[in-house]
């Protein structure tokens, strides 16, 4: 009997999500603003977001330095600050950019876990402009306990328009039971 018998040995590779020891990733995250326009005149306008993903050990963030490069007036953007999960994660309260440059020191116990990915979002104050103007924000350092990969991220260009992000509501309340309806029950 000339009978062959082949086995194929199935091997699983896995890759670590960043390479090294002891590391951080940065990455422009899709979170950033794409449309080309962001809200003027609101506090926490986002201008830039990036992901930060830790290697094989946990990695505590430092501070980040932004730096304007787009073609208007930095002078347009001010209460600038960093928030992670809804919560500002970065010290003082009025940063704004001084010769298109700010630094922006975090809290001491801002902690990207081993192996996890966060999203940093980057927030300003935006002056309504007399005219058009084409704004451009980049993080150019960020400074953690670890080895940091990838720390330039820039943003899109973007413009400003006056606009309210508010929703309507219908608000019916039975006198009989006291029931409230928001919109549909």
């Amino acid at each position: 009997d000339d009978e062959e018998t082949t086995t194929d040995d199935e091997t699983t590779v896995t890759t670590p999500v960043v390479d090294g020891d002891d590391m951080l990733e940065v990455a422009l995250s899709p979170e950033t603003p794409t449309l080309g326009y962001v809200a003027a005149g609101r506090e926490r306008t986002t201008v830039l977001a990036f992901d930060v993903t830790a290697g094989s050990e946990d990695v505590t963030l430092k501070e980040a330095t932004l730096e304007y490069v787009g073609l208007s007036n930095s002078e347009d953007l001010d209460v600038l600050a960093v928030y992670m999960n809804n919560e500002k994660v970065t010290k003082g309260t009025s940063k704004s950019f001084t010769n298109n440059e700010v630094d922006l020191a975090f809290e001491n116990d801002i902690v990207i876990k081993a192996g996890e990915t966060a999203t940093l979002f980057v927030t300003s104050y935006v002056q309504l402009p007399t005219g058009n103007v084409s704004h451009k924000v980049a993080l150019t350092n960020l400074e953690a306990s670890s080895t940091v990969e990838g720390d330039y991220v820039v943003s899109n260009s973007f413009g400003v328009v006056n606009s309210n992000n508010v929703a309507t509501l219908d608000l019916d309340i039975n006198t009989e039971s006291s029931k409230v309806t928001l919109g549909e029950e």
